[in-house]
């Protein structure tokens, strides 16, 4: 990173605007780290993708970016939110692939491949995260559809939760 360029400042907004290479440079090291724990912490596959997917993005909206430059960093950190969010989407329709095991593999194991999951324990964990995870745990916006794919998994499908 530049002396100069030691913190984020309207010049280095302009010259990221007007294309300048360094100034890219100077925005992916002051934000990379951030954005890639950010994205990492809401489960990405591959945080360093998503990462880049995200750099992308920000360069080519860069000149629709309205804001000042300490409105830029929330901006890239919401566009990473919404990639990492596309990205569980992606993976939530598609088949999962399932390897086929011949007898003698299933006779080995001792029992069943796949235990029943533990429901109680399900309805621990999704109560304690937030909507937001819950979104990309279950690969959907629609967090109605979560919660009540939740509560019906509970068995209170109708009632409302007071905390």
């Amino acid at each position: 990173m530049s002396p100069v360029r030691s913190q984020f400042n309207g010049e280095l907004l302009d010259a990221m605007r007007r294309g300048n290479d360094a100034a890219w440079t100077d925005a992916y090291d002051m934000l990379a780290g951030d954005l890639r724990s950010y994205i990492a912490r809401l489960g990405a596959d591959s945080p360093d993708d998503a990462l880049g997917e995200t750099m992308m993005q920000l360069v080519r909206d860069v000149k629709k970016f309205r804001g000042s430059p300490v409105e830029f960093r929330p901006w890239a950190f919401s566009v990473a939110r919404n990639r990492a969010l596309n990205d569980a989407r992606k993976r939530a329709r598609r088949p999962v692939e399932v390897e086929l095991l011949d007898e003698d593999d299933v006779a080995t194991t001792g029992g069943p491949l796949v235990e029943s999951p533990d429901l109680a324990r399900l309805s621990e964990v999704l109560d304690r995260i937030t909507t937001e995870q819950r979104e990309v745990l279950c690969g959907s916006t629609e967090r109605i559809l979560c919660t009540s794919r939740h509560h019906r998994h509970r068995g209170d499908v109708g009632r409302r939760r007071v905390s």
